[in-house]
């Protein structure tokens, strides 16, 4: 009996345009490290693009989003997805919350990518992010995990 391959899900939409650099990337990582060339070689992704109420400049929509995208969650577990992950690094506020609600675990692109600043020994970090991820310390945190320090000068841009 053939092997079952594990399912990608990643909740999107908040930010439909890093919904499709996270795919993007999926099939870039599976054809280089994997070595993926047919369609049967690369991973099952399961893409919920999913327009919530903006919770970043309004907290009160916080709430919504929150319910919106743990039914979401329900469903990709349903469906059978092996692991889940949120391509928006704001809506990783919400993480905690969405990993009560799932069966199996998230992976978290904050902490990934701080164990990758770690691993490489840099020594300066910046941060292109809304203000309210930045507010949240979402990355310092995970920063700090790492036995990080994040620096102490912070230039906000606004757009």
């Amino acid at each position: 009996m053939k092997k079952r391959k594990k399912i990608i899900g990643i909740l999107g939409g908040m930010g439909p345009q890093a919904s499709a650099r996270m795919v993007s990337l999926l099939v870039a990582i599976s054809a280089k490290k994997f070595k993926a060339v047919n369609c049967e070689d690369f991973p099952e992704i399961v893409l919920d693009s999913v327009p919530i109420p903006d919770f970043i400049s309004s907290k009160r929509n916080k709430k919504i989003a929150l319910e919106i995208l743990s039914n979401r969650v329900k469903k990709l577990n349903k469906i059978g997805v092996s692991v889940l992950a949120i391509s928006c690094n704001t809506a990783h506020l919400l993480l905690n919350q969405l990993q009560k609600v799932s069966k199996v675990p998230f992976i978290s692109m904050v902490d990934e990518i701080a164990k990758e600043v770690h691993k490489s020994h840099i020594k300066k970090v910046g941060l292109l992010a809304s203000p309210t991820t930045f507010k949240s310390g979402l990355f310092q945190q995970a920063l700090a995990r790492e036995r990080l320090v994040w620096p102490e000068r912070r230039v906000y841009v606004y757009y």
